[in-house]
């Protein structure tokens, strides 16, 4: 029989192990689609290990020096499936102290963020509902 210590560990680490899961599910990947910033540009969003840029598709294609064109760059963090995010800077009228929770959904058909709390309009209307398509650069 399991003592109380072995099971609570147990737990723990089955814990950490669907967070880790979930970050790596987006952590260095790229995901583009079309973005209402405010009119529709096909954009790449770029998942680092803590940060997401969103960058112009045509400058990621032909531009190698990629600091040059991102329109936004937030924090992120993840949980089970939900996003949270945090701008740190960039052209949108989002506040910076504005935090915005979107579960997300990765399958066959692409990466789709769905709004579940976000202060800023103009980040829901630019980013839900909008199935990005995995790609490699």
């Amino acid at each position: 029989m399991k003592t109380t210590y072995e099971i609570i560990s147990m737990i723990g680490l089955l814990v950490l192990s669907a967070t880790f899961t979930a970050s790596a599910q987006l952590a260095n990947t790229a995901w583009e689609g079309v973005f209402m910033i405010p009119d529709a540009e096909k954009c790449v969003l770029n998942f680092k290990n803590d940060t997401i840029y969103l960058k112009a598709y045509d400058e990621v294609l032909s531009d190698s020096d990629f600091d040059n064109f991102i329109f936004e760059t937030a924090l992120y963090t993840i949980s089970n499936d939900t996003l949270t995010m945090q701008k740190v800077s960039g052209g949108s009228p989002c506040a910076l102290d504005a935090v915005g929770k979107y579960h997300f959904e990765i399958n066959d058909e692409g990466l789709l963020l769905t709004a579940i709390q976000d202060p800023c309009p103009e980040r829901i209307d630019g980013i839900s509902q909008n199935r990005l398509k995995k790609v490699e650069y």
